[in-house]
C-alpha cells in the first residue's frame, strides 16, 4: 500500500458522485486517503451510496477512509463568499456574478435597479448564478418589508400619517 503524502488540508469537489470509484480514486491521487478501495468498499458494505453528499469538502491530508467518509456523510461543504457593496448598479452586480468562477450557469436577464440587496453572500461551489441572484432579490424583499414596518411604526408614534 502506497503512503499518501502529507499536506495540511486538501479540498476536493465530489463531482462526479462522491460514492463513485472515480471520486475515491481522486481522493487517493490528491493525497487525502492512502487507498481508495477501502473507502469504496466501506460505502458499499454499509449501503451508504445514497447518503454520501455531493459538494466541495476540506479533508485532512492522509485521512483514514473512516474520517474521509465522515466528511462526506456530514456534508459540511466549503463555503465561498462574494461581496456585493452598496452603490453598484444592477448591471455591475450581474457582471461580478458572471465573473465569479465558482458560480455556474448563465444570467438570463439583468434585474431592475433596486431589486438586489448588497451584502456578503456565502454559497457552495456549483450554485447557479440565477439562484444566487434570486437570493439577492429575496434579501432585498425581506429588507424592504422590514423597513416598511419600521417606517409605519415611526409614523404612528409621531402621530403622522402612515404611507
Amino acid at each position: 500500500m502506497r503512503r499518501a503524502r502529507w499536506l495540511p488540508t486538501r479540498s476536493c469537489s465530489s463531482r462526479p458522485a462522491p460514492a463513485s470509484p472515480t471520486f475515491s480514486t481522486r481522493l487517493e491521487r490528491e493525497g487525502v486517503i492512502a487507498d481508495s478501495t477501502i473507502l469504496r468498499v466501506a460505502v458499499y458494505l454499509q449501503n451508504l451510496q445514497s447518503k454520501v453528499r455531493a459538494g466541495e469538502f476540506a479533508f485532512k491530508a492522509n485521512s483514514s477512509p473512516k474520517d474521509a467518509l465522515n466528511v462526506l456523510l456530514t456534508g459540511k461543504s466549503i463555503q465561498h463568499a462574494l461581496t456585493i457593496p452598496e452603490g453598484l448598479t444592477s448591471e455591475q452586480i450581474v457582471q461580478r456574478v458572471r465573473d465569479n468562477d465558482v458560480l455556474v450557469g448563465e444570467v438570463r436577464e439583468t434585474p431592475k435597479e433596486g431589486m438586489l440587496a448588497p451584502n456578503t453572500y456565502n454559497f457552495s461551489r456549483g450554485t447557479t448564478r440565477e439562484k444566487f441572484l434570486a437570493l439577492m432579490r429575496e434579501q432585498q424583499r425581506a429588507f424592504s418589508k422590514r423597513s416598511g414596518r419600521s417606517a409605519r411604526r415611526t409614523c404612528r408614534s409621531n402621530r403622522a400619517t402612515s404611507f
